[in-house]
This record gives structure tokens, C-alpha cells and sequence, in this order.
């Protein structure tokens, strides 16, 4: 079975939201029963809660541009989304080489976005992040780390989004500090593009 397409959103949260989080329910409520809707996640970011992140797993994607379509529901959806947030930072839909379910099950997901340097080749940036993450997978005990996967952003070749779940922000550091293996991998990552590492604490919509 082909991995699900993931639409990750990171938004500026609004007052309304912070103040009443139930405010997006209505729009979990009617994903339920969207042709291709596999689970919705919402969470604020640790390192900065101005911001909010929304996951959505889709069949493929070609059942959200189905749902772009509805002239009924998807209208009724964005009015909702408008109260969640102020301002759109990006929304980015990516196939990840592993499904993340099981990384999104734990109590924080770090998301980590890639930007290509513009001398960077991309099949030299994809085998040096496959080997850290290699790399990772060695150094970390799966009793810490639920390894998740990575891909390119669907509307940017130049870009990549890697996730996982762990612990905590902190239990994260604790496991790779002093894995100078690991950490020269982050060193070569670094040389070939940019990354913003954010963790989340996402719920799964009910």
C-alpha cells in the first residue's frame, strides 16, 4: 500500500483559538467523512506557541484537490480555518519514504524543514540526510525515538520535511548529545541547505 500524502500547515494561532482550541473541532468533524481522509493532528509549537501547526494524512492528493472542489463544505471549512489563524507561515504536502502514524502518536513530533542552498545538488543532499538519518536510527534506542520519515515538498523540489516522534524537546537532546557520528551528519546537513528543526505537541483530531 503507497504511504499517505501529508499536508502540513504551520500558522500564526489567533486569540479566538488560544482562548477556545474547540474551535477547530468543526472542522475535524467534517474531514471524518471526506473521501481519503485518513487523520487530522493539531498542536502548538514548544520552542515558539505563537504557532500553530495542523496535520492532515490524505490517501493521496489527489482526494484533498477533490475536497478543494466542494463548493458546499470546503467554503464552510476555510471560514473555520480563518479563526485558527492569522496569518498562513506555509502549507506544504509531502510523501514521506515511512508512514508517520506511529511518529505522530508520541507526545512530541519534531518537524524538521529542509531549504536547499542553491549550489546544493539535490541527490547529494537526499544520500547525506539518508545517512544521518541512518545514523540516528543507530545512536538513539528505539525506547526514546519513534523514527518517522522524510520526503520533498511536493510544491518546492528544493525542499524537504523530515519528522519524527520523541518524548519531549528535552529527552530529544539528551539522546543525541555527544553522538558525534550523528551529529557530523547535522554538520553536512547544514553545508547543503538550511533546516528549521520545530517540535510540536500535536493532538489527533477526535
Amino acid at each position: 500500500m503507497a504511504h499517505p500524502t501529508y499536508e502540513i500547515a504551520k500558522v500564526v494561532v489567533s486569540d479566538e483559538y488560544l482562548a477556545d482550541p474547540t474551535i477547530a473541532d468543526s472542522i475535524s468533524g467534517a474531514l471524518t467523512d471526506t473521501p481519503g481522509f485518513l487523520g487530522g493532528w493539531k498542536g502548538l509549537d514548544v520552542q515558539e506557541p505563537q504557532y500553530l501547526w495542523l496535520v492532515v494524512a490524505w490517501e493521496s492528493l489527489e482526494h484533498h484537490y477533490a475536497l478543494m472542489k466542494d463548493k458546499e463544505r470546503y467554503p464552510a471549512m476555510i471560514e473555520v480555518f480563518q479563526k485558527l489563524a492569522k496569518e498562513v507561515v506555509f502549507m506544504h504536502h509531502v510523501k514521506f519514504s515511512s508512514d508517520l502514524i506511529e511518529a505522530l502518536a508520541w507526545p512530541t513530533t519534531e518537524v524538521v524543514l529542509c531549504t536547499l542552498k542553491e549550489s546544493t545538488d539535490r541527490a547529494e543532499f537526499e544520500k547525506t540526510l539518508q545517512k544521518l538519518l541512518a545514523q540516528l536510527e543507530k545512536d538513539v534506542p528505539s525506547s526514546e525515538l519513534a523514527m518517522g520519515g522524510w520526503g520533498p515538498v511536493i510544491e518546492d523540489e528544493r525542499k524537504f520535511m523530515v519528522s519524527h516522534g520523541w518524548h519531549s524537546l528535552e529527552r530529544s537532546h539528551a539522546a543525541i548529545c555527544g553522538a558525534t557520528e550523528f551529529l557530523a551528519c547535522v554538520t553536512a546537513i547544514q553545508q547543503l541547505s538550511v533546516p528549521e528543526v520545530r517540535f510540536v505537541n500535536l493532538v489527533k483530531h477526535t
